[in-house]
């Protein structure tokens, strides 16, 4: 069952099963809906990628191959939160555009043999392509954002900013994987040409005419589809994602005290009348 409209607001607790809100709702019990206990739909219980819990390059590295290799795991135990995806965002958006610069820059040599690439010169040229092509990553990575959160729209999904971020930060190493093979792409033309250069091929010379323009822009477009296999599987996994506030919208457990209480520091023991209620998200007592 799809969950009312007005439960997909973004502190609203959601079950990470079916969508049911479970604001209210105990700790130890389990979701009315689907049976998934409640315990399991807490933000606490994403621990965060690697990267998002700090490790630095090794954190990236391993964050990396667990995107290619385990997206549906890692897009379970991914934490929903902002600050950290947009930093892996610009780390593998700047990656990417540095894999693909040596490429960009054989392409224009070859359109502009004799302008010294746009008569800048190889190396004053190789920061501003770099910035060209971290500028066109990016947006399409916003472009990829815009678009998860139309599509939970229309389908009744709770993909917030936040959700959205999270997803294509992680599905960004397919930039990465797409900068990787288009340059591995270009060598491994070149080396093709360079071994059957003199062998008369007959009627695959043209295949091997073509290699140099195929391989790279093969590489090219699997890291996109990379990038969108992972962003799809993201935004499924992450569709009903709880972030950090929405834990204070479920009730205590039951072996605590009636009431859902905080005792004030101050009051002496046994003393209920200075007890003060726990506050909800919204300033509320709950």
């Amino acid at each position: 069952m799809s969950p009312p409209t007005t439960t997909l607001s973004p502190q609203a607790l959601l079950c990470e099963g079916c969508g049911y809100p479970l604001d209210g709702e105990r700790v130890d019990d389990a979701c009315p809906e689907c049976g998934k206990p409640v315990i399991e739909s807490l933000p606490s219980a994403r621990p965060g990628s690697a990267w998002q819990q700090g490790h630095g390059l090794g954190g990236w590295l391993t964050t990396s191959v667990r995107a290619l290799t385990q997206p549906r795991m890692l897009y379970t135990e991914v934490a929903i939160e902002g600050h950290r995806a947009n930093q892996l965002i610009l780390f593998n958006t700047l990656i990417g555009a540095v894999l693909l610069t040596p490429v960009v820059l054989g392409v224009l040599e070859g359109v502009f043999p004799t302008a010294g690439v746009w008569g800048w010169g190889l190396i004053g040229s190789v920061p501003v392509v770099i910035a060209v092509l971290l500028v066109l990553l990016c947006v399409l990575t916003v472009v990829e954002q815009v678009g998860l959160r139309f599509w939970g729209r229309v389908h009744g999904l709770r993909v917030t900013s936040d959700v959205a971020r999270t997803v294509t930060a992680h599905a960004s190493v397919g930039w990465v994987a797409g900068g990787a093979l288009t340059l591995a792409g270009v060598h491994l033309s070149a080396g093709l040409t360079t071994v059957t250069r003199g062998i008369d091929l007959g009627a695959l010379r043209p295949i091997s005419n073509a290699a140099p323009w195929v391989l790279p822009w093969l590489g090219a477009i699997s890291g996109l589809l990379a990038f969108e296999t992972l962003a799809y599987i993201g935004v499924r996994r992450c569709r009903y994602a709880n972030g950090p506030g929405a834990s204070a919208r479920v009730a205590p457990s039951k072996d605590r005290p009636a009431g859902n209480e905080e005792r004030s520091p101050d009051a002496p023991p046994g003393d209920r009348t200075s007890s003060r209620p726990v506050l909800g998200s919204d300033g509320a007592g709950a």
